[in-house]
């Protein structure tokens, strides 16, 4: 499978470009807490491989909390997910993993 920037982003280059790069020369410019929390629900809900409908999504200062029930494989891929999104510094996965779920 294609790295999920690239699946996203498909004609941009921020995948090629080293992570200082992409923040702009100071390194100040950061996406607003709305518009990341908008992206990271918009990517958690397009992965098929996920079912997101369970998993309650904050960002504070570019840091984004993940809460709520996931089957056991999801947990780290709702984390990827949102690690991924261009913009977040750092995802804290509270995420609980529910034995019963398929």
């Amino acid at each position: 499978m294609e790295p999920l920037e690239r699946r996203y982003f498909a004609d941009d280059d921020r995948a090629e470009r080293p992570r200082e790069a992409r923040a702009g020369r100071s390194g100040a410019r950061r996406r607003p807490d709305a518009r990341l929390k908008e992206d990271v629900c918009r990517w958690l809900m397009d992965d098929p491989r996920l079912d997101a409908s369970e998993i309650d999504v904050e960002v504070r200062d570019g840091e984004v909390i993940l809460r709520g029930t996931v089957p056991g494989r999801c947990k780290r891929l709702a984390h990827d997910i949102a690690a991924a999104v261009p913009g977040v510094r750092e995802v804290v996965s509270l995420l609980q993993v529910d034995r019963l779920a398929a």
